[in-house]
C-alpha cells in the first residue's frame, strides 16, 4: 500500500484554514521558512565551499 504524505497533511490543513483563517498565515510562514532553509542547504553552487572540497569534486589532484 503506497501512502503519500501530502494528501494526508493537506486535508486537515485545509479544514483548519477554513475554520481559523489566521492559521493560514502561520502555515504559509512555516512553509516559506522550511523551503528557504532547505534551498540554502541544498545549493550545489554555494560560495562557502572550501577550495579543497571544490578540487575534490572536480577531480583535481596535486
Amino acid at each position: 500500500m503506497d501512502v503519500q504524505l501530502e494528501p494526508i497533511l493537506s486535508l486537515p490543513a485545509g479544514r483548519s484554514i477554513l475554520a481559523i483563517p489566521k492559521f493560514l498565515n502561520f502555515l504559509v510562514a512555516i512553509y516559506l521558512i522550511l523551503i528557504g532553509v532547505g534551498g540554502l542547504r541544498n545549493r550545489s553552487d554555494t560560495p562557502l565551499r572550501s577550495e579543497e572540497s571544490q578540487q575534490r569534486k572536480e577531480g583535481y589532484h596535486a
